[in-house]
């Protein structure tokens, strides 16, 4: 040191006595180190005197004065944190006023303390190797304190990402507004403007926002689009459904109501828009579940088809009546309407009757009157005893059968339309044939009814569709032109092929069946039975009966003859046409049946003669049952 201080005076030019002066440039030279030599002893005493943090420092605001060095690291890795979730907040504004804000954090918008070089920028304050700088943050630490400022940076990737984000959802289409009804109560969205931003904009104004410490406010310039709605519009809409809700509303339809209330008014009203339109609606599935079962019944009726009928021998039509059916969405429209048209007191409800959907029935009175049917074109009736249980059987037949209206081109089948012969459905036991014995069944006898319906269709000039004449004859009924029936094989069966309606017609008496054509007199018919050819005896059969007398015999079924016969139907059409139609049947002959007991007769008693009674045509059934393999019903 001494010999520095020497080499100083010598530089100022005032050496020992005898020594020359340096030069100029060396003194200043010397000056100046001695001044930097100064300034780091200087510098060097302060940092001896202040090993951590320089005493004042604050780091974004934080105090940090005074911390070693690992407590700075951990200072700083909790300013990280915190750091990362402070708000930065973007605000577009339009040039009427409107905004969009959206909210973020420092973290997702991709910005980052980085913790290791912002401790060691803390920490070099006051140990810079720049003696001067170094200095001056001492003399800093003596004034207000050092200012230091965390190291941040920036995931490009995820900034971009977010901003990308930040841009679509800041961006608004234009709003038409909207119409909420909760319970009675009526709001209004009104229609709100559009905005549209730049994205370049947002990203440079964020970046410049989070150069400042704190939470970051960015206001971002948009461009304002004009609102889709017209809020005149929506305010008239929200007139009507304040009108819609003052009370409640009643739909009638006859003697049933549908009623709702002011609250279930509001439930089932809607906005529903068309483009930039508006109208107030009601939902019609809602209102559908509204309705429940019994209430559904007591609004609807069935169609009822105008009736074809005879009166006093004259044709009749009864006149059609319409249906009605609840229609969801019709009720709802009309709720609208009746619901908007007044307001109520609040307690009287507005009225009007329900509207729906009519249902035509399947046949009007104009249909009816337009078959024609205006006369008889044919009668058949057959007889038989009176009394008998197949006589209810025939009533019963006869009894579905009446009023079958057939309009042109349609088809009866006497088995579809009845169905199978059942005590349930009315029917008894009768006569049957089965095996060529007569016995009995439920329904036998329908026969009757069948060959009676049969010669009336065939006598009305009616196309035959199916039929089959019994298996043994019966001679209350003509030869060959006779039906038997059985369920579901054996069946009688026409079609409506007139250009007019048909009423088919059937009364009884306790000893006759008649069945009648109605329509409209349009071909006369010819008639023509051949004679019986082929004629077969019937077969004996015998069989043991121990219950008759010893050596004694009975005839249980005289038998009949067997034999072919052809009838034939000839067509002469008004229009001039003609047709002729032949059928050939084959009658098997009905065995003869004797029952005996072949053993010896007790002595002294003569042989009876055999009990054979005569032939009778009526007695025992008069119709076809079935074979084992063949017949049915029998009747």
């Amino acid at each position: 040191m001494a010999a520095l201080m020497r080499r100083l005076r010598l530089l100022l030019g005032r050496g020992a006595e005898g020594e020359a002066a340096a030069p100029d440039w060396q003194r200043y030279a010397l000056i100046g180190a001695a001044i930097i030599v100064a300034l780091a002893l200087l510098v060097v005493g302060f940092r001896l005197a202040r090993p951590g943090v320089l005493p004042g420092t604050t780091l974004d605001g934080y105090a940090v004065g005074g911390l070693d060095e690992a407590r700075l690291g951990e200072v700083v890795d909790a300013l990280a944190e915190e750091q990362a979730e402070e708000g930065v907040e973007i605000t577009a504004v339009g040039d009427d006023g409107a905004t969009a804000v959206l909210r973020a954090s420092r973290g997702e918008v991709g910005e980052a303390i980085d913790v290791e070089r912002t401790v060691t920028r803390v920490w070099r304050r006051g140990r810079q190797l720049n003696p001067l700088s170094a200095l001056a943050d001492h003399l800093r630490a003596f004034g207000g304190g050092v200012t230091a400022r965390s190291v941040r940076e920036l995931d490009e990737d995820a900034f971009e990402a977010w901003s990308a984000g930040a841009h679509d959802e800041l961006e608004q289409e234009p709003t038409k507004g909207d119409l909420a009804i909760t319970g009675t109560t009526v709001s209004v969205t009104p229609p709100e403007p559009g905005l549209s931003i730049e994205r370049e904009e947002l990203e440079e104004r964020t970046l410049d926002a989070l150069d400042e410490v704190g939470a970051a406010q960015v206001e971002v310039p948009a461009a304002e689009e004009p609102p889709d709605g017209d809020p005149a519009a929506l305010r008239a809409l929200a007139d009507e459904a304040e009108r819609a809700v003052s009370g409640p509303v009643r739909l009638t339809r006859e003697e049933a109501a549908l009623e709702l209330s002011a609250e279930e008014v509001g439930a089932l009203l809607e906005v529903d828009w068309d483009g930039e339109d508006a109208a107030l609606a009601a939902d019609a599935g809602a209102l559908d579940d509204a309705v429940d079962d019994d209430l559904r019944e007591a609004l609807e009726t069935d169609p009822v088809d105008a009736e074809i009928r005879l009166s006093a021998g004259e044709v009749v039509i009864e006149e059609s009546v319409e249906g009605f059916d609840f229609d969801p969405e019709v009720a709802a429209g009309q709720l609208v309407d009746v619901a908007t048209a007044e307001a109520s007191d609040g307690e009287t409800p507005r009225e009007a009757e329900l509207d729906g959907e009519v249902t035509e029935p399947d046949r009007t009175t104009a249909d009816a009157e337009e078959l024609g049917i205006t006369e008889q074109v044919a009668s058949f009736t057959t007889n038989h005893p009176a009394g008998q249980s197949r006589v209810q059987n025939i009533q019963r037949m006869a009894d579905l059968v009446d009023g079958v209206v057939l309009e042109p081109g349609e088809e009866l089948s006497l088995n579809e339309h009845v169905g199978p012969r059942t005590r349930e459905g009315g029917f008894t036991d009768g006569g049957v044939i089965v095996g060529g014995e007569f016995q009995t069944a439920v329904g036998g006898g329908v026969s009757q009814f069948a060959t009676t319906f049969f010669n009336a269709a065939f006598f009305g000039g009616y196309e035959i569709l199916d039929h089959q004449p019994h298996s043994y004859y019966i001679s209350r009924y003509p030869e060959g032109r006779e039906a038997t029936l059985n369920y579901p094989n054996i069946d009688v069966a026409i079609r409506n092929d007139s250009p007019y309606g048909l009423l088919i017609a059937t009364g009884y008496s306790a000893t006759s069946i008649t069945v009648s054509m109605w329509g409209t007199d349009w071909v006369d018919v010819e008639a023509r039975t051949s004679g019986r050819r082929d004629v077969r005896e019937p077969p004996v059969e015998h069989r043991d009966n121990e219950g008759l007398a010893p050596g004694t015999e009975r005839v249980v079924q005289s038998g009949r003859q067997g034999f072919t016969i052809s009838y034939t139907r000839v067509l002469h059409y008004h229009d001039g046409g003609r047709d002729e139609q032949t059928w050939t049947h084959t009658y098997r002959p009905e065995p003869r049946i004797i029952e005996r007991n072949t053993s010896d007769p007790e002595p002294d008693e003569p042989d009876p003669e055999p009990d054979e009674p005569e032939a009778d045509d009526d007695a025992g059934a008069d119709d076809d049952g079935p074979e084992p393999d063949e017949d049915g019903d029998g009747a």
